[in-house]
């Protein structure tokens, strides 16, 4: 598996495992915080990885995936992944920038930023800034709830993985359920398209 499919498979394990999360029309974006960084400690702990939170001194990271022989001299080299979580829009410009600070991890292989809240605009910048700052080494997966306004019932939720030069996205749709609970609308294709080519929204009943 190369290492745009493996990251195209966390955010389609993310989408269709969301409802588990059990985020609520009631529930705040600290809920909603939680269970994305539990689903990913979750996840790293399966394939085996030690899951360490808020590490490196100088610049904090949400949460890495670490080989098991990961040690404090050497955690950087041993990182797999890394992984940002914010909710507000207008963090996520100074999000990007942190990521992809060369001082911060640079020999990281797989960059996961998600954000709770991200307009369109901002969406696309941040698929710019990263086009033009990725290290060669290293792939991006943008995982965002996109919408017009924070507080709407109206969001789409998108993948969108940079890897090799080549960029692709992923649209689904996103529901509320009879007891007030989100979840995704993901069809079993898992279909994943070019960046830049007509993306219809997944729907399925």
């Amino acid at each position: 598996m190369d290492d745009q499919k493996f990251l195209q498979h966390i955010f389609n394990g993310y989408a269709s495992c969301f409802h588990k999360g059990f985020w609520h029309t009631s529930s705040n974006y600290s809920d909603m915080t939680t269970a994305d960084l539990n689903f990913f400690s979750t996840l790293g702990q399966s394939l085996g990885f030690r899951v360490r939170r808020e590490m490196n001194w100088q610049y904090p990271r949400d949460l890495c995936w670490c080989q098991t022989n990961e040690t404090k001299s050497d955690f950087d080299a041993n990182t797999l992944l890394y992984l940002e979580r914010e909710n507000k829009d207008g963090r996520v410009g100074d999000t990007i920038e942190k990521m992809l600070n060369p001082i911060n991890a640079p020999l990281v292989p797989y960059l996961v930023a998600l954000f709770g809240w991200v307009k369109p605009s901002t969406l696309s910048k941040a698929k710019k800034q990263i086009s033009s700052s990725l290290l060669p080494n290293q792939s991006f997966l943008l995982i965002s709830w996109v919408g017009d306004n924070q507080n709407g019932d109206n969001w789409i939720l998108e993948g969108w993985c940079l890897s090799g030069q080549k960029a692709t996205t992923r649209k689904v749709d996103t529901r509320i359920d009879e007891n007030g609970h989100w979840y995704a609308v993901a069809q079993l294709s898992n279909v994943w398209l070019a960046s830049g080519a007509d993306e219809a929204c997944e729907n399925s009943e």
